[in-house]
């Protein structure tokens, strides 16, 4: 009898909030996810370079580098141009929400936000890029 091994997808959760990481892998434990943590934006970039995640879900207002700025990295290197980012964060407003999908986010979730929807969410911007 063959068994098909379940590949395990790397999300970087980059927020500065010591919560906010531990609700998304919450959210996340049940689905074949592998979750790790930056706590600010240049460690965010140092992790996406050396472990190439799937998935970055990424905060806004962080230390050392906002969510703007790496955003903006990974979407002018042809390295991780295409590497699926959700922002999640807590400016909720309508211009900052345009502000992060005109500069590449795939998705935006404001906070407070919801375990289930975060999840739904995750599994469909890794199964349009995983089409794509």
């Amino acid at each position: 009898m063959r068994t098909t091994a379940v590949r395990v997808l790397k999300i970087l959760v980059a927020d500065d909030d010591i919560l906010v990481p531990k609700l998304v892998a919450a959210a996340l434990a049940e689905m074949p996810y592998e979750v790790m943590i930056a706590r600010d934006g240049v460690e965010a970039l140092e992790l996406i370079d050396a472990v190439r995640p799937d998935l970055v879900v990424l905060d806004i207002n962080m230390p050392r580098k906002d969510g703007w700025k790496v955003l903006d990295e990974l979407r002018s290197q042809a390295g991780t141009r295409s590497l699926p980012v959700i922002m999640l964060t807590g400016r909720s407003d309508t211009k900052s929400m345009i502000a992060g999908l005109n500069l590449g986010a795939d998705d935006y979730i404001a906070k407070p936000f919801d375990l289930n929807e975060l999840r739904v969410r995750v599994a469909s911007v890794l199964r349009r890029c995983a089409s794509a």
